[in-house]
Order: C-alpha cells, then sequence, then structure tokens
C-alpha cells in the first residue's frame, strides 16, 4: 500500500524533517529515544531539545540534533547508498569532543542495505576522539512502527510505517514450480501485453464523451473516468489483487463512498458483483475473451456503463 507521503518525501532532508515532526508525538519519541540511549539519558530529553540541520562552529550541519544541558547527539542520516563526505564522521566527533561534561554520542541512522558502513567504522576507528557512536537501521524505526500496540492503530504512524516499508523492506518473493513454468511460457508477456492494450483502447475510445485519470503501477492499469466536473465515478482495468483473489483479470465497478443513487444501480445492474477493499466491482466474462471482437465488445461494455451512471449521477465526492 501506498504511503500519503509518497513522492513527498524525496531525500535525506525532507525524510529528517519527517522523522523530526513524528519525534513530537511523545509517545514515538519514548520509544525512539529507548531505542539509542541509557534510560537515565532518554529520561531527561523532551521535544524541545531536538533540532534539524543545524551548522555547529564550523564542524558541518548534522541531519538531526538532541542538545539541552546534559546531552548533547549528533545524526548523521542516509537512507540511499549515498558517499560519505570527505569530513564525516571525523568533523562531528572533534565537535563532540569539546565539553564533554555532557553525555556525547554520534548516531549513523542508515537502511541494511547501506555498502559504506564499513568506510564509516574505519574512518571512527583511526580518528583521534574518544566519543561513542552507535548504528541503528530503519528497519529498527519500522520495528517499532509496526509493532508497537498504540503506535500501529494510529493513521499518522500507519502511514509513516508505509513509507520505511516501501523503501527498506524488501518483501520475500518465491516462485513455485508451476509459477514457474507459467513464467517461461511465451503466451505470459503476450497476455498482460493485450489487457494492457485493452484498458488504452476503452481509454481512447470514451475519450470524446469522459475524461479519466490514468494509473498504471505495481497493483494496478486501470483508469478512473470522471464527468464534467472532474469528479471520479467508475472504475476500469487490471487490479492484480482482484485477479489474485477471484480470477478476474480485467474488472470494473465503483466506490462505496460513490453517490447511493449510482451505487444502488450498479449494483442492481450487477447481482453478482463483488464487494472489495472498498471498491464494488463487476468484470469482464470470459466468453468475452475468446470473441473474435474482443477489444470492441469490451469498450461497447464500459461505454454503456459510463452512460448508464452518468445518467444517474447526482454528485459524489470526489477520490483522492
Amino acid at each position: 500500500m501506498d504511503s500519503i507521503f509518497l513522492n513527498v518525501v524525496k531525500d535525506e532532508n525532507s525524510m529528517t524533517e519527517l522523522l523530526r515532526n513524528f519525534l513530537s508525538y511523545e509517545l514515538f519519541l519514548t520509544e525512539f529515544l529507548r531505542l539509542i540511549l541509557p534510560t537515565e539519558i532518554a529520561s531527561k530529553i523532551n521535544n524541545e531539545d531536538i533540532e534539524t540541520q543545524k551548522r555547529i562552529e564550523g564542524n558541518g550541519q548534522p541531519d538531526l540534533l538532541i542538545q539541552n544541558e546534559n546531552c548533547e547527539i549528533l545524526f548523521e542520516i542516509k537512507i540511499q547508498d549515498t558517499l560519505l563526505t570527505s569530513n564525516q564522521p571525523t568533523n562531528y566527533l572533534n565537535y563532540l569532543q569539546k565539553d564533554t561534561n555532557k553525555y556525547k554520542l554520534l548516531i549513523l541512522i542508515i537502511p541494511k542495505s547501506y555498502t559504506h558502513i564499513n568506510e564509516w567504522e574505519e574512518r571512527v576507528k583511526t580518528s583521534t576522539s574518544n566519543i561513542p557512536t552507535k548504528t541503528i537501521y530503519w528497519e529498527n524505526i519500522l520495528y517499532i512502527l509496526q509493532n508497537h500496540a498504540f503506535l500501529k492503530f494510529n493513521q499518522c504512524f500507519v502511514e509513516f510505517s508505509h513509507l520505511l516499508s516501501s523503501w527498506f523492506e524488501n518483501e520475500k518473493i518465491n516462485f513455485n514450480n508451476a509459477q514457474v513454468t507459467i513464467m517461461n511460457q511465451k503466451s505470459t508477456p503476450e497476455i498482460i501485453e493485450k489487457l494492457f492494450t485493452i484498458v488504452d483502447g476503452v481509454r481512447n475510445s470514451c475519450s470524446k464523451q469522459v475524461s479519466s485519470r490514468y494509473t498504471r503501477d505495481k497493483g494496478e492499469f486501470c483508469i478512473y473516468f470522471r464527468d464534467k466536473k472532474n469528479i471520479e465515478f467508475l472504475y476500469f482495468g487490471v487490479w492484480f489483487d482482484f485477479w489474485k483473489n477471484y480470477k478476474k483479470p480485467l474488472c470494473f465497478g465503483v466506490g462505496e463512498d460513490f453517490d447511493k443513487e449510482v451505487i444502488d444501480h450498479f449494483k442492481k445492474t450487477h447481482p453478482d458483483a463483488i464487494t472489495h477493499d472498498g471498491w464494488i466491482m463487476s468484470w469482464i466474462d470470459e466468453d468475452i475473451f475468446v470473441d473474435e471482437n474482443c477489444n470492441e465488445k469490451i469498450n461497447q461494455i464500459i461505454d454503456r456503463e459510463i452512460k448508464e451512471l452518468m445518467s444517474k449521477f447526482n454528485g459524489h465526492k470526489a477520490l483522492t
């Protein structure tokens, strides 16, 4: 599932700012500090002690900084496999070496796939500083979000979790023998290509009477048709999750938050429709696919659906 932060958080600076914003929540701050600090130090830190992108006396600009009368903790944050700068982490360590009456720590936050960790550790080892360092992984932070009883049911943190999961958690994928056989058949990619071509054809065919939004990602290849007010009222395309669950490669339908009259009409004309993940869906029957005029018949089906639904349309709320 895509996060609402997708395409908003694009680099280390924006990810750092997002992390900082979430640290404003006391519960998450407590869990985060527990991950990186001794309890006696963590208990003396509050939200006001945290800053981002603060330049430190000619020694660079750490991504995140926790500073108060008891401690000073610098963070270097990496979200991709970016190189270390020539002065990382040496300048940070030199800075922290001053005023050692406070608790000092340098923390590196990285993905587990970060390949320059050995270089970081070697630079720390060869420095003249005795300041301690610690490495934590984005996957550790994701674990907190996914397993804490409160955070995993708070929608804001669920979205943050989805973002971190999409960036740092690799889904384990295995194929059974039957799937490998199907995958290596010439007809398999041809089937996918033909389905996508049908979706393209429907969009082109219906473009004169109605506008649409086109979506093509790992979960679907589809069209959201819109009326003259730019409000979406009909879905059509390849929805892989629906295909996987119901063995229906091409589906069309309406959302559960659509105008009641539109929904009632769709249910009446499609009594076998399936409700799935917020949508009421019908599908293209198997006998249509084997027809020699397959794409023309599908065009006619969707054209009829558009005309019927628009005749019933009273103005449901737009999808986002």
